[in-house]
């Protein structure tokens, strides 16, 4: 992904089959290593949830495959190969809409925006699904009916959950972990 010029990132457009981490280590600010290496590969029809302490990278993960950035060490691969593919829906932890948008949303809870979110966004998503923390906010209630709504954005889509909420454990999830272990 480094060697891509900036110019060709939104001329590379496709479906996402596998995302592939080869020797990956995100990078803090500093060029300091943030977790262990990894190896691991997040394939289609499949939801991932990347877990790990404050400051593991688990942010910079995201940042690094949606190519906001480029802190890292090792291999980023979209389908086997060093290119960029514009495949991604991102959904941040934070809800924002706009009172331009949906006034009446916009006045509501952060749990309602959250929800509000979500669905807006995943209507018409990329392969691939990014969730950070899609139950900030929500109420018992929500966070069940949340997760039977990204069950159901399996199929046909990579779904990668960042999440520390125990919630993802106690439904049992048909998913795959990846846990980022802070370096030393």
């Amino acid at each position: 992904l480094s060697s891509m010029k900036e110019s060709d990132d939104l001329k590379q457009t496709g479906m996402i089959e596998k995302i592939t981490l080869k020797d990956y280590v995100g990078t803090g600010k500093h060029g300091e290593s943030l977790h262990q290496p990894l190896n691991f590969t997040f394939e289609k029809n499949h939801l991932y949830l990347v877990k790990g302490e404050n400051g593991s990278g688990k942010t910079t993960l995201i940042e690094n495959l949606l190519h906001l950035t480029e802190r890292y060490r090792g291999k980023i691969r979209l389908n086997g190969k060093d290119e960029w593919i514009n495949d991604f829906t991102y959904v941040p932890s934070k809800p924002y809409i706009s009172e331009f948008y949906n006034a009446e949303i916009h006045k509501g809870s952060d749990g309602q925006k959250k929800f509000f979110q979500f669905a807006d966004l995943t209507r018409e998503a990329g392969t691939v699904i990014i969730l950070d923390e899609p139950t900030n906010y929500l109420d018992t209630d929500r966070k069940t009916e949340l997760i039977q709504k990204i069950n159901g954005l399996i199929r046909d889509h990579i779904v990668i959950v960042i999440t520390h909420d125990p919630v993802f454990d106690v439904y049992k999830c048909d998913c795959d972990s990846l846990q980022l272990e802070k370096s030393s």
